[in-house]
Protein backbone atom coordinates (compact mmCIF):
# COMPACT_ATOMS: atom_id res chain seq x y z
CA UNK A 1 0.00 0.00 0.00
CA UNK A 2 1.48 3.34 -1.07
CA UNK A 3 0.69 6.19 1.31
CA UNK A 4 1.16 8.81 -1.44
CA UNK A 5 -2.01 7.95 -3.38
CA UNK A 6 -4.45 6.89 -0.66
CA UNK A 7 -6.29 8.98 1.95
CA UNK A 8 -5.46 8.60 5.64
CA UNK A 9 -7.24 5.75 7.41
CA UNK A 10 -10.85 6.68 8.08
CA UNK A 11 -11.01 9.50 5.54
CA UNK A 12 -12.17 7.73 2.39
CA UNK A 13 -14.15 9.45 -0.34
CA UNK A 14 -17.02 7.06 0.49
CA UNK A 15 -17.28 8.51 4.01
CA UNK A 16 -17.22 12.06 2.61
CA UNK A 17 -19.91 11.19 0.06
CA UNK A 18 -22.14 9.59 2.67
CA UNK A 19 -21.88 12.63 4.95
CA UNK A 20 -22.77 14.96 2.08
CA UNK A 21 -25.63 12.68 1.03
CA UNK A 22 -27.12 12.79 4.52
CA UNK A 23 -26.85 16.52 5.21
CA UNK A 24 -26.34 18.17 1.81
CA UNK A 25 -23.23 20.10 2.80
CA UNK A 26 -19.69 19.47 1.51
CA UNK A 27 -17.47 17.37 3.77
CA UNK A 28 -14.07 18.68 4.84
CA UNK A 29 -11.12 17.91 7.06
CA UNK A 30 -8.86 20.27 8.98
CA UNK A 31 -5.08 20.09 9.08
CA UNK A 32 -1.97 21.76 10.44
CA UNK A 33 1.39 22.03 8.68
CA UNK A 34 3.36 22.79 11.83
CA UNK A 35 5.32 19.85 13.28
CA UNK A 36 5.21 21.31 16.78
CA UNK A 37 1.93 23.22 16.99
CA UNK A 38 -1.67 22.40 16.17
CA UNK A 39 -2.82 26.01 16.56
CA UNK A 40 -3.19 26.97 12.88
CA UNK A 41 -5.95 24.90 11.27
CA UNK A 42 -6.76 24.96 7.57
CA UNK A 43 -9.58 23.32 5.61
CA UNK A 44 -9.26 20.74 2.85
CA UNK A 45 -11.47 18.40 0.85
CA UNK A 46 -8.50 16.30 -0.30
CA UNK A 47 -6.87 14.40 2.58
CA UNK A 48 -5.08 12.10 0.14
CA UNK A 49 -3.31 15.16 -1.24
CA UNK A 50 -2.44 16.28 2.27
CA UNK A 51 -0.88 12.90 3.00
CA UNK A 52 1.21 13.05 -0.17
CA UNK A 53 2.51 16.44 1.05
CA UNK A 54 3.48 14.84 4.38
CA UNK A 55 1.21 17.12 6.41
CA UNK A 56 1.81 16.13 10.06
CA UNK A 57 -1.69 16.64 11.50
CA UNK A 58 -5.13 15.96 9.98
CA UNK A 59 -8.48 15.59 11.76
CA UNK A 60 -9.50 11.97 12.20
CA UNK A 61 -13.04 12.45 10.83
CA UNK A 62 -14.74 14.21 7.97
CA UNK A 63 -17.10 16.95 9.13
CA UNK A 64 -19.55 19.46 7.69
CA UNK A 65 -21.34 22.51 9.00
CA UNK A 66 -25.11 22.95 8.70
CA UNK A 67 -26.85 25.77 10.60
CA UNK A 68 -23.78 26.21 12.84
CA UNK A 69 -23.85 22.51 13.76
CA UNK A 70 -21.12 20.09 12.76
CA UNK A 71 -21.65 16.43 11.88
CA UNK A 72 -18.87 13.85 11.68
CA UNK A 73 -18.19 10.61 9.85
CA UNK A 74 -15.18 8.35 9.30
CA UNK A 75 -14.60 4.79 8.12
CA UNK A 76 -13.37 3.83 11.59
CA UNK A 77 -12.35 5.05 15.00
CA UNK A 78 -8.97 5.48 16.64
CA UNK A 79 -7.76 4.49 20.08
CA UNK A 80 -4.83 6.53 21.40
CA UNK A 81 -2.74 4.74 24.04
CA UNK A 82 -0.08 6.96 25.52
CA UNK A 83 1.99 6.91 28.69
CA UNK A 84 4.54 9.69 29.03
CA UNK A 85 6.23 8.02 31.99
CA UNK A 86 6.27 4.36 31.03
CA UNK A 87 6.42 3.09 27.44
CA UNK A 88 6.34 -0.51 28.69
CA UNK A 89 3.01 0.21 30.39
CA UNK A 90 1.65 1.73 27.17
CA UNK A 91 2.72 -1.44 25.35
CA UNK A 92 0.98 -3.68 27.89
CA UNK A 93 -2.14 -1.55 27.68
CA UNK A 94 -2.13 -1.77 23.87
CA UNK A 95 -2.02 -5.56 24.07
CA UNK A 96 -4.82 -5.44 26.64
CA UNK A 97 -6.88 -3.27 24.28
CA UNK A 98 -6.44 -5.83 21.50
CA UNK A 99 -7.70 -8.56 23.85
CA UNK A 100 -10.65 -6.41 24.87
CA UNK A 101 -11.54 -5.89 21.21
CA UNK A 102 -11.79 -9.63 20.79
CA UNK A 103 -13.97 -9.84 23.90
CA UNK A 104 -16.56 -7.49 22.35
CA UNK A 105 -16.61 -9.35 19.04
CA UNK A 106 -14.05 -7.38 17.00
CA UNK A 107 -11.26 -9.39 15.39
CA UNK A 108 -7.97 -7.68 16.35
CA UNK A 109 -6.48 -8.89 13.05
CA UNK A 110 -8.74 -6.53 11.07
CA UNK A 111 -7.46 -3.49 12.99
CA UNK A 112 -4.37 -1.44 12.14
CA UNK A 113 -1.63 -0.72 14.69
CA UNK A 114 0.90 2.10 14.85
CA UNK A 115 3.89 2.94 17.01
CA UNK A 116 3.42 6.68 17.47
CA UNK A 117 7.13 7.53 17.78
CA UNK A 118 6.49 9.22 21.12
CA UNK A 119 5.39 7.28 24.17
CA UNK A 120 2.62 5.08 22.87
CA UNK A 121 0.57 3.41 20.18
CA UNK A 122 -2.49 4.05 18.02
CA UNK A 123 -5.11 1.47 17.01
CA UNK A 124 -7.52 1.96 14.11
CA UNK A 125 -10.79 -0.01 14.26
CA UNK A 126 -12.77 -0.21 10.99
CA UNK A 127 -16.38 0.86 11.35
CA UNK A 128 -17.44 -2.16 9.28
CA UNK A 129 -16.43 -4.33 12.25
CA UNK A 130 -19.14 -2.60 14.31
CA UNK A 131 -21.81 -1.51 11.82
CA UNK A 132 -23.05 -3.57 8.85
CA UNK A 133 -21.79 -2.04 5.58
CA UNK A 134 -19.63 0.49 7.45
CA UNK A 135 -20.25 4.12 6.51
CA UNK A 136 -22.95 3.09 4.03
CA UNK A 137 -24.99 1.81 6.99
CA UNK A 138 -24.73 5.04 8.99
CA UNK A 139 -27.61 7.53 9.28
CA UNK A 140 -27.96 11.09 10.51
CA UNK A 141 -28.19 10.27 14.25
CA UNK A 142 -24.80 8.57 14.23
CA UNK A 143 -23.17 11.53 12.48
CA UNK A 144 -24.69 13.83 15.09
CA UNK A 145 -23.26 11.77 17.95
CA UNK A 146 -20.09 10.19 16.55
CA UNK A 147 -17.52 11.69 18.93
CA UNK A 148 -19.46 10.77 22.09
CA UNK A 149 -20.28 7.32 20.70
CA UNK A 150 -16.60 6.59 20.04
CA UNK A 151 -15.64 7.89 23.46
CA UNK A 152 -18.35 5.87 25.19
CA UNK A 153 -17.47 2.68 23.33
CA UNK A 154 -13.81 3.00 24.30
CA UNK A 155 -14.61 3.91 27.91
CA UNK A 156 -17.10 1.05 28.28
CA UNK A 157 -15.12 -1.67 26.52
CA UNK A 158 -11.48 -0.80 25.83
CA UNK A 159 -10.26 1.56 28.55
CA UNK A 160 -6.83 1.13 30.15
CA UNK A 161 -4.81 3.46 32.34
CA UNK A 162 -2.96 4.72 29.23
CA UNK A 163 -6.04 5.45 27.09
CA UNK A 164 -6.22 9.09 25.98
CA UNK A 165 -9.78 10.37 25.48
CA UNK A 166 -8.85 13.79 24.11
CA UNK A 167 -9.08 12.55 20.52
CA UNK A 168 -12.88 12.23 20.74
CA UNK A 169 -13.90 15.77 20.00
CA UNK A 170 -16.93 17.38 18.39
CA UNK A 171 -16.74 20.75 16.70
CA UNK A 172 -14.06 20.67 14.02
CA UNK A 173 -12.87 17.30 15.28
CA UNK A 174 -9.54 16.27 16.75
CA UNK A 175 -6.38 16.86 14.78
CA UNK A 176 -4.36 13.62 14.69
CA UNK A 177 -0.74 12.74 13.94
CA UNK A 178 -0.14 11.19 10.52
CA UNK A 179 2.25 8.29 9.78
CA UNK A 180 5.67 8.64 8.14
CA UNK A 181 6.07 12.33 8.93
CA UNK A 182 9.09 13.14 11.08
CA UNK A 183 8.33 14.32 14.60
CA UNK A 184 10.30 17.04 16.42
CA UNK A 185 12.11 14.25 18.31
CA UNK A 186 13.35 12.82 15.00
CA UNK A 187 11.08 9.75 15.20
CA UNK A 188 8.16 8.67 13.00
CA UNK A 189 4.72 7.28 13.57
CA UNK A 190 4.82 3.97 11.67
CA UNK A 191 2.47 1.07 11.02
CA UNK A 192 3.33 -2.23 12.68
CA UNK A 193 1.74 -5.65 12.43
CA UNK A 194 -0.15 -7.28 15.28
CA UNK A 195 2.65 -9.85 15.58
CA UNK A 196 5.25 -7.08 15.78
CA UNK A 197 3.20 -5.42 18.50
CA UNK A 198 3.05 -8.62 20.52
CA UNK A 199 6.83 -9.09 20.36
CA UNK A 200 7.87 -5.45 20.77
CA UNK A 201 10.11 -4.17 23.55
CA UNK A 202 11.44 -0.61 24.16
CA UNK A 203 14.54 -1.22 22.03
CA UNK A 204 12.40 -2.56 19.20
CA UNK A 205 10.09 0.43 19.51
CA UNK A 206 13.00 2.85 19.25
CA UNK A 207 14.40 1.06 16.21
CA UNK A 208 11.13 0.70 14.28
CA UNK A 209 10.30 4.42 14.67
CA UNK A 210 13.69 5.59 13.36
CA UNK A 211 12.51 5.89 9.75
CA UNK A 212 9.32 5.80 7.66
CA UNK A 213 7.76 2.47 6.70
CA UNK A 214 5.35 1.64 3.88
CA UNK A 215 1.74 1.29 4.94
CA UNK A 216 0.16 -2.10 4.34
CA UNK A 217 -3.32 -3.60 4.16
CA UNK A 218 -4.87 -5.76 6.88
CA UNK A 219 -7.71 -8.27 6.40
CA UNK A 220 -11.19 -6.81 5.95
CA UNK A 221 -13.62 -7.43 8.82
CA UNK A 222 -15.89 -10.42 8.42
CA UNK A 223 -19.25 -8.99 7.22
CA UNK A 224 -21.76 -8.60 10.04
CA UNK A 225 -25.54 -8.49 9.86
CA UNK A 226 -26.30 -6.55 13.07
CA UNK A 227 -24.76 -3.58 14.82
CA UNK A 228 -22.33 -4.57 17.57
CA UNK A 229 -24.27 -4.47 20.90
CA UNK A 230 -21.51 -2.53 22.66
CA UNK A 231 -21.64 0.10 19.89
CA UNK A 232 -25.43 0.29 20.24
CA UNK A 233 -25.06 0.87 23.98
CA UNK A 234 -22.50 3.63 23.46
CA UNK A 235 -24.60 5.32 20.77
CA UNK A 236 -27.77 5.16 22.88
CA UNK A 237 -25.99 6.80 25.81
CA UNK A 238 -24.41 9.45 23.57
CA UNK A 239 -27.71 10.34 21.91
CA UNK A 240 -29.46 10.52 25.28
CA UNK A 241 -26.72 12.73 26.70
CA UNK A 242 -26.90 15.06 23.72
CA UNK A 243 -30.67 15.27 23.99
CA UNK A 244 -30.46 16.23 27.68
CA UNK A 245 -27.97 18.99 26.89
CA UNK A 246 -29.98 20.52 24.03
CA UNK A 247 -32.89 22.04 25.95
CA UNK A 248 -35.24 24.27 23.90
CA UNK A 249 -34.88 28.05 24.28
CA UNK A 250 -36.51 29.27 27.45
CA UNK A 251 -36.71 25.81 28.98
CA UNK A 252 -36.65 25.83 32.78
CA UNK A 253 -33.55 24.32 34.36
CA UNK A 254 -33.75 23.56 38.04
CA UNK A 255 -30.76 24.93 39.94
CA UNK A 256 -28.37 22.35 41.36
CA UNK A 257 -28.33 22.19 45.14
CA UNK A 258 -24.54 22.09 45.48
CA UNK A 259 -24.55 21.37 49.21
CA UNK A 260 -26.86 18.41 48.79
CA UNK A 261 -24.96 17.17 45.74
CA UNK A 262 -21.71 17.26 47.70
CA UNK A 263 -23.26 15.41 50.64
CA UNK A 264 -24.81 12.75 48.40
CA UNK A 265 -21.56 12.22 46.49
CA UNK A 266 -19.51 11.84 49.67
CA UNK A 267 -22.05 9.46 51.21
CA UNK A 268 -21.89 7.15 48.16
CA UNK A 269 -18.11 7.34 47.81
CA UNK A 270 -17.70 6.07 51.37
CA UNK A 271 -19.29 2.82 50.21
CA UNK A 272 -17.24 2.37 47.04
CA UNK A 273 -13.91 0.61 47.42
CA UNK A 274 -11.11 -0.10 44.93
CA UNK A 275 -12.44 -0.68 41.44
CA UNK A 276 -11.29 -1.38 37.90
CA UNK A 277 -9.90 1.47 35.84
CA UNK A 278 -13.05 1.89 33.77
CA UNK A 279 -15.22 2.14 36.88
CA UNK A 280 -12.74 4.61 38.38
CA UNK A 281 -13.27 6.85 35.35
CA UNK A 282 -17.05 6.44 35.67
CA UNK A 283 -16.84 7.58 39.28
CA UNK A 284 -15.03 10.72 38.11
CA UNK A 285 -17.57 11.27 35.33
CA UNK A 286 -20.46 10.84 37.76
CA UNK A 287 -18.97 13.37 40.18
CA UNK A 288 -18.40 15.82 37.33
CA UNK A 289 -22.05 15.51 36.23
CA UNK A 290 -23.18 17.24 39.44
CA UNK A 291 -19.99 19.03 40.52
CA UNK A 292 -18.20 20.12 37.32
CA UNK A 293 -15.81 22.55 38.99
CA UNK A 294 -12.62 22.24 41.01
CA UNK A 295 -14.57 21.05 44.04
CA UNK A 296 -15.67 17.94 42.16
CA UNK A 297 -12.12 17.26 41.00
CA UNK A 298 -10.84 17.64 44.56
CA UNK A 299 -13.39 15.13 45.86
CA UNK A 300 -12.49 12.59 43.15
CA UNK A 301 -8.78 13.04 43.86
CA UNK A 302 -9.22 12.72 47.63
CA UNK A 303 -11.28 9.53 47.23
CA UNK A 304 -8.72 8.08 44.77
CA UNK A 305 -5.85 8.68 47.21
CA UNK A 306 -7.28 6.01 49.50
CA UNK A 307 -6.34 3.20 47.15
CA UNK A 308 -3.19 1.42 46.05
CA UNK A 309 -2.04 2.50 42.61
CA UNK A 310 -2.96 6.17 43.10
CA UNK A 311 -0.93 8.44 40.82
CA UNK A 312 -0.37 12.06 41.63
CA UNK A 313 -2.02 14.44 39.12
CA UNK A 314 -3.77 11.63 37.22
CA UNK A 315 -7.21 12.84 38.30
CA UNK A 316 -6.46 16.37 37.10
CA UNK A 317 -5.10 15.11 33.78
CA UNK A 318 -8.26 13.01 33.19
CA UNK A 319 -10.82 15.54 34.45
CA UNK A 320 -11.11 17.67 31.32
CA UNK A 321 -11.72 14.58 29.19
CA UNK A 322 -14.68 13.38 31.28
CA UNK A 323 -18.02 14.31 29.77
CA UNK A 324 -20.31 13.75 32.75
CA UNK A 325 -22.00 10.92 30.82
CA UNK A 326 -22.39 8.96 34.04
CA UNK A 327 -24.48 10.36 36.87
CA UNK A 328 -25.52 9.80 40.44
CA UNK A 329 -27.16 6.55 39.37
CA UNK A 330 -23.70 5.24 38.50
CA UNK A 331 -22.41 6.02 41.99
CA UNK A 332 -25.46 4.40 43.53
CA UNK A 333 -24.97 1.29 41.39
CA UNK A 334 -21.31 0.96 42.32
CA UNK A 335 -22.08 1.55 45.99
CA UNK A 336 -24.76 -1.12 45.93
CA UNK A 337 -22.39 -3.54 44.19
CA UNK A 338 -19.73 -2.87 46.83
CA UNK A 339 -22.21 -3.76 49.56
CA UNK A 340 -23.05 -7.04 47.85
CA UNK A 341 -26.51 -5.93 46.80
CA UNK A 342 -26.09 -6.96 43.17
CA UNK A 343 -26.30 -10.53 41.99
Amino acid sequence: MNCTNLPPLGLSSCAAAQLQKLFGAPAEVFYSTSPTSEAVWRKSSNPAGLQSREVPFITNTWSDEVDETRHHLADGLWVDIDNQEDLAQAHRDTLTTAKKLEAVGVDPACCSYFASGGKGFHIYIPLAALVPAGVAGVGKPMCENLALTCKGFVMDCLVTESTDFRIYNGGKGRIFRQPNVQRPNGKYKVQISLNELRCMDPDGYAKVTEQPRPLFAVPDPVPITAVNPAWVKAFTAAAGNRKKKSSPPGAFKAPVDTRRARRDVLDLLRLIGPCEYGDWLRVGSAIKSVMPGDDGLEIWDAWSRRFKGYRDRECSSRWSGLDGRAGMGTLAYLAKAAKGGLK
